[in-house]
């Protein structure tokens, strides 16, 4: 089942990196993030288009805002 989510998250990954993002949609296995940011090595680098990343990489993840995009 898929869910629209669209609130803003921070994903931390296994491999250390993480994504800062609105998570638009959710599935059992996919995550869907739109207006992504990447941490990695101690650098920001803002993502183009939709970023998809499988929830067995998932370390972690945060709730960073509470209010929904367009409210």
């Amino acid at each position: 089942m898929i869910r629209i989510v669209r609130r803003r998250m921070l994903i931390n990954l296994k491999n250390g990196k993480a994504f800062s993002g609105i998570l638009w949609k959710r599935d059992r296995r996919l995550l869907l993030l739109r207006d992504a940011v990447l941490f990695e090595d101690g650098q920001t680098r803002p993502l183009d288009g939709e970023i998809i990343v499988d929830r067995r990489d998932v370390d972690f993840m945060q709730i960073v805002a509470t209010q929904e995009p367009g409210t």
